[in-house]
């Protein structure tokens, strides 16, 4: 993977292959099924069976972890379901440190899966003629459409309620955890409806460039309260003389409401030079780039109440098995396994 300017030579087409995610309108758990796409709220999972409950807490604080987003992502050549679950910590003296966002994949491979999947190809083959490309998924991500198709809701069960926490080590708390089931992750941001389109590039006038972006010049302030107070957009006038910064915001400057960016083998869309994701991301070995979160997604999750200690990542980058091995499955057909998370955090005085 490049992390070169140059790769995104879409711009002079006006589309891209990347298919965009945006905020829809809020949900109920009533209306998600784990086939669906919602940002925040719960994790719906299959056959209401989650993973072994250490997948989804905070390697930190080992508290549980709250659901950023969650994205079905079947893939073309694939007789099977599959989705990907991206997880934070809200905790605030988590922030900034490894461990802290996590994601999952999760899949169901059953003959009633298979069954499913082949008669739905076998009816939209003659309409469509469904031929996928090579690293792009199109119009197979989330439905058939390119707008999302909220599918019926399905039965789930009542919250698991959790054992009073017990103090010990995480190697011990996995042990543990792995003979225990649990069906939700109990959710802090309220939970939206995942819309997606593919990325168009329309002109805009250049003069917009950081329009609505503060250039921060200036000392920091003595005074608590004035370095929390009117933060918002402020960016460190060291990111803007960034490349890999100014081209970000080039970028989604053309689509700014975009909360996530998706495509089978993405081109990373770097926040920031100064870290070490572009070097990891370039070194990655049998894993292929499928999801990036956008900053717009903790506009869109967080509360006025929560920004203080809110999440100060400026992307999330995940990454998947090349061969997109299945995990371990259980006698219903349904596995998860950890996947591959890169964050670049935001400069410390850009919030």
């Amino acid at each position: 993977m490049s992390d070169s300017e140059g790769d995104f030579d879409d711009i002079e087409t006006g589309v891209s292959s990347v298919l965009l995610g945006f905020s829809g309108k809020e949900a109920s758990k009533g209306e998600l099924n784990v086939l669906g796409n919602h940002i925040g709220g719960e994790p719906i999972w299959f056959q209401n069976k989650g993973p072994d409950h250490a997948l989804t807490i905070c390697k930190v604080c080992e508290k549980d972890l709250d659901l950023l987003a969650q994205l079905s992502c079947p893939l073309p050549d694939k007789d099977y379901d599959r989705a990907l679950y991206i997880f934070t910590c809200s905790d605030p003296n988590c922030r900034r440190k490894k461990g802290s966002i996590r994601a999952i994949k999760g899949v169901e491979s059953n003959d009633q899966v298979k069954k499913r999947i082949m008669a739905e190809l076998a009816e939209e083959e003659p309409q469509n003629n469904l031929v996928p490309t090579s690293g792009n998924l199109g119009d197979l991500l989330f439905g058939s459409s390119s707008k999302l198709k909220i599918p019926e809701p399905v039965p789930t069960a009542p919250i698991v309620q959790k054992e009073p926490k017990q103090q010990m080590s995480y190697a011990k708390k996995l042990s543990q955890y792995k003979k225990r089931d649990f069906t939700y992750v109990k959710g802090k941001y309220g939970c939206r409806i995942l819309l997606v389109e593919e990325e168009y590039f329309d002109q805009k006038n250049e003069d917009q460039k950081y329009s609505n972006v503060k250039i921060d010049t200036e000392e920091p302030a003595d005074d608590p309260e004035s370095q929390s107070s009117n933060t918002d957009n402020v960016v460190d006038a060291s990111a803007i003389n960034d490349p890999m910064f100014s081209h970000f915001v080039e970028i989604v400057e053309y689509n700014p409401d975009q909360v996530l960016r998706y495509e089978y083998g993405l081109k990373p869309l770097y926040y920031s030079s100064k870290d070490d994701i572009p070097r990891e991301v370039n070194e990655l070995k049998n894993r292929v780039l499928e999801v990036q979160l956008m900053p717009q997604l903790i506009s869109v999750l967080e509360t006025d109440e929560m920004i203080a200690d809110g999440m100060e990542w400026g992307t999330i980058f995940i990454a998947t098995e090349k061969d997109d091995i299945l995990p371990q499955l259980d006698s219903n057909g349904v596995g998860y396994t950890e996947e591959w998370v890169g964050v670049q955090w935001e400069q410390e005085n850009i919030r």
